[in-house]
Formats: C-alpha cells, structure tokens, sequence
C-alpha cells in the first residue's frame, strides 16, 4: 500500500484493507469478494443502504456503520478538494458541482465555504421550515462568511421550478442580515447548469 498506493490494488483488496480495521482477528477477503459481488464496486459498496450491508455475511453493525463512515469521508473530501475561487467563471464552479454530484446521486444540496473549502451536504431536502433553519443554523455555526450552493435537481435540464425559486431568495434574503455572501446559486441538471446569479 504505501508503495503503490490503492492504484495498485484491485476493487476488493481495497475493501479488504478498510474491513481489516473494523474487523479483527478475520479474514476479510472473503467479506470484501462478497461486497463487490453484491454491490459491483467500490462505489457501489459505499453508497449502498446500511440494511443491504448487513446482508452480505460477516457485515455486522459495526462494520456496516464504518463503511457509511468512509462514504462520508470520501464525500467530503471530494467537496473540498479542489473548489474553485470564487472569482473564477461560472464554467469552473459548475465543472465542481457537476463532478461531485455525479459521483453522488443522492445529494441533493452541496454547500461550499471559497474561503476554506469546507462543505455541507445534504442528501434529503423537502424545502421545508425546518430545512432552512437547519442550513441557515449549520452556516452560522461554522461562522462562514461566503457561500456557493449547488442543487442537484436530477432533471435533463436544470430549469429553476418553483421550490428551487423559494429556497433561492430565502437563502439569500436570510444571509444578507447575517453578513453571509452568496458567491452563487447553482442548480445541476444533467445536460445543463443554471446560475441564478447570471440569469
């Protein structure tokens, strides 16, 4: 591993590895033949439901909780690496937004700090009271002071329907009192980008 890096590894030697440190004293090659077989990859394993884990023979609780862990793990570290400078074009942050989502569809809303990329992901969003508190608290809490949203709205075209058009202006008529810049505001479909900030 330290030679070659998890290049060197196949799908399941990868998983072997991770399980090795959830697992003790068992042989996890078996466990990870059975996860890809399953799952079909990697990815597939760490977006898969935390039930369907505990399925595969030799996932208990303890393992299944570990690799949900690792996706989220990975998810951040993706959010962050990476994220454009908000002076940048508009194609730079959508290229991000488009990648990230891409690699996970069931995000919904992706919240990115330019000054630090750090982020927020949510993977539900029902457009509620609740949701905009819970965004507008998370933001104020890890005391940013700009913010780029991107919204996987998983349709063909990324035009704005009515509930993206409330969360928009909430969010931004909330921030502006708090002193919290909204760089942009971005819904990702899957054959366009929309910036509300440019149309």
């Amino acid at each position: 591993m330290l030679d070659g890096g998890a290049e060197a590894f196949h799908d399941h030697e990868i998983l072997e590895m991770l399980l090795f440190y959830c697992i003790p004293r068992k042989n996890t090659n078996e466990i990870a033949h059975a996860l890809i077989e399953s799952f079909g990859s990697i990815n597939g394993v760490l977006n898969a439901d935390i039930k369907e884990l505990k399925k595969i023979d030799g996932i208990g609780n303890v393992s299944a909780k570990f690799l949900i862990f690792m996706s989220d793990v990975c998810r951040s570290y993706s959010a962050s690496a990476g994220m454009p400078n908000p002076s940048l074009l508009l194609d730079d942050r959508a290229s991000y937004f488009r990648k990230y989502f891409r690699n996970t569809p069931d995000c919904i809303c992706l919240m990115v700090c330019p000054d630090n990329g750090s982020s927020i992901v949510f993977n539900s969003l029902s457009f509620t009271d609740e949701d905009y508190v819970r965004i507008i608290n998370t933001m104020i809490s890890r005391e940013w002071s700009k913010v780029i949203v991107g919204i996987n709205c998983k349709r063909e075209y990324a035009i704005p329907e009515r509930n993206e058009d409330v969360l928009y202006n909430r969010i931004k008529n909330q921030l502006v009192p708090l002193g919290i810049e909204l760089v942009d505001f971005i819904l990702v479909g899957r054959d366009s980008v929309f910036s509300f900030f440019l149309n």
